[in-house]
């Protein structure tokens, strides 16, 4: 520091020797203090942080995770399976049940009802017709008279004798309506009526039953017209 000192003031003392030799100046001038320089101390070594790392263009900050929208139902908490030191057996596999074709059900169709043929005149062995009609109703209740009207007709020139006549049902039944000798002229209606009574409901079919000889023989000559027979229902 001291020699520091001296060479100062060797430059100021030739600064000063310089502006005599031009002529004596009217003033003095002042001498110039000069300061002394200051100490400046070392500044003691400290503990400087590292910088923190600044990312540059080519990093890119890392991307933050969207939040996903809200939905309206919340997902269920995956089960977590409990270890358990017995291993449990695999669960079978059931395979899926076979369809069963259901049978078609077939609807039984009630039989179609046979319709009960008209009474007709159909000519006998004996050139004759008989034909039966119920004469009030055909629909009785057991115990009641059934009445029927009956024809006999001639279908050839000559009158035909006949014994007996009647009325026979398909149970057996029979009732003798006309037991004189009598005639069938050709083409006049021979025409009765008579009745029968059952016991037993049921259908019934009643026709002319006519015995032309040896009614009281068991070679009978009858003759009967089932063609022509009326059919009824007793309940």
């Amino acid at each position: 520091m001291k020699r520091g000192t001296s060479i100062a003031m060797l430059v100021l003392m030739g600064v000063l020797c310089i502006g005599c030799g031009t002529g004596a100046p009217t003033e003095f001038a002042e001498p110039v203090k000069t300061l002394r320089p200051t100490f400046t101390p070392i500044p003691l070594a400290t503990n400087t942080p590292l910088p923190t790392p600044t990312l540059t263009a080519t990093e890119a900050p890392l991307s933050t995770d969207t939040p996903l929208p809200a939905t309206d139902t919340p997902a269920l908490p995956t089960a977590t399976a409990t270890p358990s030191d017995t291993p449990e057996p695999p669960t079978p596999t059931t395979a899926p049940p076979t369809a069963t074709t259901k049978p078609a059900t077939r609807t039984p169709v009630p039989p179609t009802p046979t319709p009960t043929p008209a009474a007709q005149h159909v000519v006998g062995t004996h050139g004759v017709s008989g034909l039966v009609i119920a004469r009030d109703k055909t629909t009785f209740v057991v115990g009641e008279k059934a009445y029927f009207v009956y024809e006999a007709l001639n279908h050839t020139e000559d009158p035909i004798g006949f014994e007996m006549l009647g009325i026979k049902a398909s149970n057996g039944q029979f009732n003798t309506s006309w037991i004189n000798p009598d005639v069938i002229l050709p083409d006049v209606p021979f025409t009765h009526d008579d009745g029968l009574i059952f016991s037993t409901p049921g259908t019934y079919k009643v026709a002319l039953a006519i015995c032309f000889a040896r009614c009281d023989q068991a070679d009978a000559d009858w003759e009967e017209f089932w063609d022509g027979a009326a059919t009824i229902t007793v309940k």
